[in-house]
Protein backbone atom coordinates (compact mmCIF):
# COMPACT_ATOMS: atom_id res chain seq x y z
CA UNK A 1 0.00 0.00 0.00
CA UNK A 2 1.20 3.53 -0.79
CA UNK A 3 1.88 5.60 2.34
CA UNK A 4 -0.48 8.53 2.89
CA UNK A 5 1.12 12.04 3.05
CA UNK A 6 1.97 13.04 6.60
CA UNK A 7 1.10 16.47 7.98
CA UNK A 8 3.35 18.62 10.18
CA UNK A 9 3.68 17.65 13.79
CA UNK A 10 3.10 20.19 16.54
CA UNK A 11 6.83 20.29 17.24
CA UNK A 12 7.65 21.02 13.59
CA UNK A 13 4.98 23.74 13.47
CA UNK A 14 6.36 25.39 16.60
CA UNK A 15 9.90 25.28 15.20
CA UNK A 16 8.73 26.88 11.93
CA UNK A 17 6.93 29.67 13.79
CA UNK A 18 10.02 30.27 15.94
CA UNK A 19 12.27 30.57 12.89
CA UNK A 20 9.85 32.99 11.23
CA UNK A 21 9.77 35.05 14.43
CA UNK A 22 13.56 35.23 14.58
CA UNK A 23 13.79 36.31 10.94
CA UNK A 24 11.17 39.01 11.49
CA UNK A 25 12.96 40.25 14.61
CA UNK A 26 16.15 40.61 12.57
CA UNK A 27 14.46 42.27 9.60
CA UNK A 28 12.26 44.84 11.39
CA UNK A 29 15.07 47.06 12.79
CA UNK A 30 16.74 47.16 9.37
CA UNK A 31 13.43 48.02 7.70
CA UNK A 32 12.67 50.69 10.30
CA UNK A 33 16.12 52.19 9.79
CA UNK A 34 15.54 52.38 6.03
CA UNK A 35 12.15 54.05 6.56
CA UNK A 36 13.67 56.60 8.96
CA UNK A 37 16.48 57.44 6.52
CA UNK A 38 13.99 58.01 3.70
CA UNK A 39 11.82 60.15 5.96
CA UNK A 40 14.83 62.23 7.03
CA UNK A 41 16.06 62.63 3.45
CA UNK A 42 12.58 63.65 2.28
CA UNK A 43 12.28 66.23 5.07
CA UNK A 44 15.67 67.73 4.21
CA UNK A 45 14.74 68.09 0.54
CA UNK A 46 11.40 69.69 1.49
CA UNK A 47 13.13 72.14 3.84
CA UNK A 48 15.50 73.27 1.11
CA UNK A 49 12.48 73.70 -1.15
CA UNK A 50 10.97 75.97 1.51
CA UNK A 51 13.97 78.31 1.24
CA UNK A 52 13.54 78.47 -2.54
CA UNK A 53 9.82 79.18 -2.19
CA UNK A 54 10.43 81.84 0.47
CA UNK A 55 12.80 83.76 -1.79
CA UNK A 56 10.44 83.41 -4.75
CA UNK A 57 7.48 84.62 -2.69
CA UNK A 58 9.46 87.65 -1.48
CA UNK A 59 10.40 88.52 -5.06
CA UNK A 60 6.81 88.12 -6.25
CA UNK A 61 5.07 89.99 -3.41
CA UNK A 62 7.86 92.48 -2.59
CA UNK A 63 7.02 91.90 1.05
CA UNK A 64 9.12 90.30 3.82
CA UNK A 65 9.00 86.50 3.92
CA UNK A 66 10.54 84.52 6.74
CA UNK A 67 11.06 80.91 7.75
CA UNK A 68 9.51 79.88 11.05
CA UNK A 69 9.25 76.75 13.18
CA UNK A 70 5.64 76.29 14.26
CA UNK A 71 3.47 73.70 15.96
CA UNK A 72 1.49 71.95 13.24
CA UNK A 73 -1.32 69.40 13.51
CA UNK A 74 -0.63 66.40 11.27
CA UNK A 75 -2.96 63.96 9.56
CA UNK A 76 -2.95 61.78 12.68
CA UNK A 77 -4.23 64.70 14.77
CA UNK A 78 -0.99 65.05 16.70
CA UNK A 79 0.83 68.35 17.13
CA UNK A 80 4.50 68.38 16.16
CA UNK A 81 7.12 70.92 15.04
CA UNK A 82 7.15 71.95 11.39
CA UNK A 83 8.93 74.53 9.23
CA UNK A 84 7.12 76.90 6.86
CA UNK A 85 7.60 80.26 5.15
CA UNK A 86 5.40 83.22 6.10
CA UNK A 87 4.68 86.42 4.17
CA UNK A 88 4.48 89.23 6.73
CA UNK A 89 1.98 92.04 6.21
CA UNK A 90 2.89 95.70 5.80
CA UNK A 91 1.30 98.59 7.71
CA UNK A 92 -2.25 99.13 6.41
CA UNK A 93 -2.48 102.06 4.00
CA UNK A 94 1.25 102.12 3.35
CA UNK A 95 1.01 102.34 -0.44
CA UNK A 96 4.72 101.96 -1.13
CA UNK A 97 5.30 99.22 1.42
CA UNK A 98 7.99 101.18 3.25
CA UNK A 99 6.72 100.00 6.65
CA UNK A 100 7.28 96.28 6.21
CA UNK A 101 6.83 94.17 8.13
CA UNK A 102 4.38 95.57 10.64
CA UNK A 103 6.24 96.18 13.92
CA UNK A 104 4.30 93.44 15.72
CA UNK A 105 5.82 90.77 13.46
CA UNK A 106 9.40 91.58 14.38
CA UNK A 107 9.11 89.78 17.71
CA UNK A 108 5.84 87.85 17.37
CA UNK A 109 4.66 84.75 15.57
CA UNK A 110 1.96 84.98 12.92
CA UNK A 111 -1.45 85.24 14.53
CA UNK A 112 -0.16 86.46 17.89
CA UNK A 113 0.43 89.91 19.36
CA UNK A 114 -1.07 91.67 16.34
CA UNK A 115 1.24 90.02 13.81
CA UNK A 116 -0.62 89.06 10.63
CA UNK A 117 0.64 87.09 7.64
CA UNK A 118 -1.17 87.26 4.32
CA UNK A 119 0.15 84.02 2.89
CA UNK A 120 1.94 81.03 4.37
CA UNK A 121 3.61 78.00 2.86
CA UNK A 122 2.76 74.36 3.50
CA UNK A 123 4.36 73.26 6.79
CA UNK A 124 7.10 70.63 6.50
CA UNK A 125 6.92 68.20 9.46
CA UNK A 126 10.28 67.90 11.22
CA UNK A 127 11.55 64.41 12.17
CA UNK A 128 12.29 64.17 15.92
CA UNK A 129 16.07 64.01 15.47
CA UNK A 130 16.43 66.77 12.85
CA UNK A 131 17.58 70.17 14.14
CA UNK A 132 16.83 73.13 11.83
CA UNK A 133 16.82 75.84 14.51
CA UNK A 134 19.41 77.85 12.57
CA UNK A 135 16.76 78.54 9.89
CA UNK A 136 14.12 79.79 12.34
CA UNK A 137 13.55 83.51 11.76
CA UNK A 138 15.59 83.70 8.56
CA UNK A 139 14.01 86.50 6.54
CA UNK A 140 14.03 87.81 2.97
CA UNK A 141 13.41 91.54 3.45
CA UNK A 142 13.46 92.66 -0.14
CA UNK A 143 12.77 90.13 -2.85
CA UNK A 144 14.17 92.32 -5.61
CA UNK A 145 17.45 93.19 -3.89
CA UNK A 146 17.84 89.73 -2.35
CA UNK A 147 18.41 91.12 1.16
CA UNK A 148 18.41 88.29 3.73
CA UNK A 149 18.76 88.79 7.48
CA UNK A 150 19.01 86.32 10.34
CA UNK A 151 17.23 86.27 13.69
CA UNK A 152 18.84 88.55 16.29
CA UNK A 153 17.66 87.49 19.74
CA UNK A 154 13.87 87.60 19.62
CA UNK A 155 13.79 89.94 16.62
CA UNK A 156 13.15 88.77 13.07
CA UNK A 157 12.78 90.60 9.77
CA UNK A 158 14.34 93.81 11.10
CA UNK A 159 16.52 95.71 8.57
CA UNK A 160 19.14 96.26 11.29
CA UNK A 161 19.63 92.52 11.74
CA UNK A 162 22.79 91.03 10.20
CA UNK A 163 22.82 88.60 7.27
CA UNK A 164 23.44 84.96 8.24
CA UNK A 165 27.13 84.29 8.75
CA UNK A 166 28.78 81.75 6.48
CA UNK A 167 28.54 78.21 7.82
CA UNK A 168 25.73 78.95 10.30
CA UNK A 169 22.70 77.66 8.35
CA UNK A 170 22.93 74.01 9.37
CA UNK A 171 20.71 70.95 9.17
CA UNK A 172 21.83 68.64 11.97
CA UNK A 173 20.79 65.05 12.52
CA UNK A 174 20.83 63.69 16.07
CA UNK A 175 21.04 60.23 17.59
CA UNK A 176 18.40 60.83 20.26
CA UNK A 177 21.05 61.19 22.96
CA UNK A 178 21.94 64.83 22.36
CA UNK A 179 24.70 64.15 19.84
CA UNK A 180 24.40 65.84 16.45
CA UNK A 181 26.17 65.60 13.13
CA UNK A 182 25.85 68.23 10.41
CA UNK A 183 24.22 66.69 7.34
CA UNK A 184 23.80 69.80 5.22
CA UNK A 185 24.93 73.42 5.11
CA UNK A 186 23.04 76.13 3.21
CA UNK A 187 25.27 78.71 1.55
CA UNK A 188 23.89 82.06 0.43
CA UNK A 189 24.66 84.33 -2.48
CA UNK A 190 24.96 87.76 -0.83
CA UNK A 191 23.91 89.60 -4.00
CA UNK A 192 20.78 87.61 -4.94
CA UNK A 193 19.71 85.91 -1.70
CA UNK A 194 19.74 82.54 -3.48
CA UNK A 195 20.64 79.45 -1.46
CA UNK A 196 22.58 76.31 -2.31
CA UNK A 197 22.57 73.07 -0.33
CA UNK A 198 25.93 71.44 0.44
CA UNK A 199 25.88 67.75 1.41
CA UNK A 200 28.27 67.21 4.33
CA UNK A 201 28.11 63.40 4.21
CA UNK A 202 30.49 63.22 1.25
CA UNK A 203 34.12 62.14 1.55
CA UNK A 204 36.25 64.17 1.34
CA UNK A 205 34.18 66.59 3.38
CA UNK A 206 33.26 69.79 1.46
CA UNK A 207 35.07 72.94 2.60
CA UNK A 208 31.74 74.65 3.43
CA UNK A 209 31.00 72.04 6.12
CA UNK A 210 32.27 72.42 9.72
CA UNK A 211 34.94 69.91 10.79
CA UNK A 212 33.82 66.73 12.52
Amino acid sequence: MRALPRGMTLLELMATVAVIGILMALAIPSLQGTINKRRMSGAQRAIFQQTLEARQQARRSRQPVRLAIIDSVGENGRTSPALRWEQLDCVAGDTWGSQCPIPACRAQACGTGGCTCSVTGTPVPLPPNLDVSSLDGLCWLDGEAGTVVARAGATTCAPANPPPAAGTLLLRQGDGAGNYQVDQVFTMNALTGAFKSVDCTYTPRPAECPPL
